[in-house]
């Protein structure tokens, strides 16, 4: 579950300006798939996952209490996603890079969610679709900006050099023992004393 500012013109419609709402995402029925991608362009690791997002209105901000809104569910739903992400390493650096960010549109969709309060008709639906596409293109290419530098391995610890392999359904973490000049271990014990 995270936290993020949705800018779904559907919502401010639907509920009203100024209404606080708790919208709470998830995921089900996570399969997840791994390759060996030798080029670039190509995702190693598929997922293939239901998102669940509900919409409440938010009673803990104490800014809107006073407003006796519905404790009722506005909305719910279940999206099927995908997220196909291609990672390579360098220099005990890893580098990801997402391809895929999604709604899987594969069967086609839906006319309405599966809960809603809000009066949503079948073209609400689609709009909404639409803009949580948006929202979702939005937010690859902030994670991709931000990926783009890539970042040190969680398990990444001097006197080995960490390598990611991948192969068909598996994933392998390699830890090779590094060598040193003179130099470097003169200057590691100096470092001690």
């Amino acid at each position: 579950m995270t936290s993020s500012t949705l800018e779904m013109q559907l919502f401010r419609d639907k509920v009203g300006a100024n209404k606080p709402l708790n919208i709470i995402i998830g995921y089900r029925d996570l399969r997840l798939t791994l390759a060996n991608a030798n080029s670039e362009d190509k995702s190693n690791v598929m997922m293939k996952m239901t998102i669940t997002m509900q919409a409440f209105y938010d009673f803990e901000d104490p800014e809107h209490m006073h407003m006796n809104l519905p404790k009722d569910e506005l909305f719910y739903d279940e999206i099927p996603f995908n997220l196909d992400v291609h990672i390579q390493d360098y220099n005990d650096m890893m580098f990801n890079r997402i391809n895929k960010w999604g709604i899987d549109l594969k069967h086609g969709t839906k006319h309405y969610p599966h809960r809603n309060t809000m009066d949503m008709k079948p073209a609400d639906y689609i709009l909404f679709l639409e803009q949580f596409t948006r929202e979702l293109d939005k937010d690859k290419r902030l994670l991709n900006f931000k990926f783009n530098g890539g970042f040190k391995y969680p398990y990444s610890v001097p006197e080995f050099n960490t390598t990611l392999w991948f192969d068909t359904n598996a994933m392998y973490f390699v830890f090779t023992q590094r060598s040193y000049t003179a130099q470097e271990i003169k200057d590691f014990y100096k470092l001690e004393v």
